[in-house]
């Protein structure tokens, strides 16, 4: 092999080893915090957030040893690993499913109380107009009361 060639195989590990390490480290970051979030008080939270931790470790390194002891011929022991091994990749996928549905859902209430904050203060002021009979308010008056709602579409 020339030595470009060894030069370009090894930033490609160095780069692909990089990335997965980042990715596990998301990864495990995710996890830890969606099992948090099952804990009523404090010191439960942290257990059911490192438990995760410990079955994504298990999802990372659990197939290298199972394929490792398949490869040492010891398959009724990687057999035995394969379903805790499936239902910690199982287990993981949910939890990152969970973590966007719970930052999805706290996203959407936002903007749905704002929404409902925004009909509150236009119902107000229209009692105000109510209450002023004939009277009625000047323009310029209206205006500065009745703000308008930007759009979250843009212009």
């Amino acid at each position: 092999m020339t030595e470009s060639n060894q030069t370009v195989r090894w930033l490609v590990i160095l780069t692909l080893g990089g990335a997965t390490a980042v990715m596990v480290w998301v990864s495990v970051r995710a996890n830890y915090l969606f099992g948090y979030g099952f804990g009523q008080t404090s010191e439960r939270a942290q257990v059911f957030g490192f438990a995760n931790v410990a079955a994504d470790l298990w999802k990372v390194t659990g197939l290298i040893v199972i394929s490792g002891l398949w490869r040492a011929r010891q398959k009724s022991l990687a057999a035995t690993l394969m379903p805790i091994w499936v239902l910690c990749l199982l287990w993981g996928l949910a939890g990152a499913v969970g973590v966007y549905a719970q930052d999805r859902t706290q996203l959407i209430s936002g903007r749905e109380a704002k929404v409902a904050s925004y009909k509150d203060v236009e119902r107000e002021i229209d009692e105000i107009d109510v209450s002023y009979g004939p009277l009625g308010r000047s323009e310029p008056l209206r205006r500065l009361t009745r703000p308008s709602m930007p759009s979250s579409r843009g212009p």
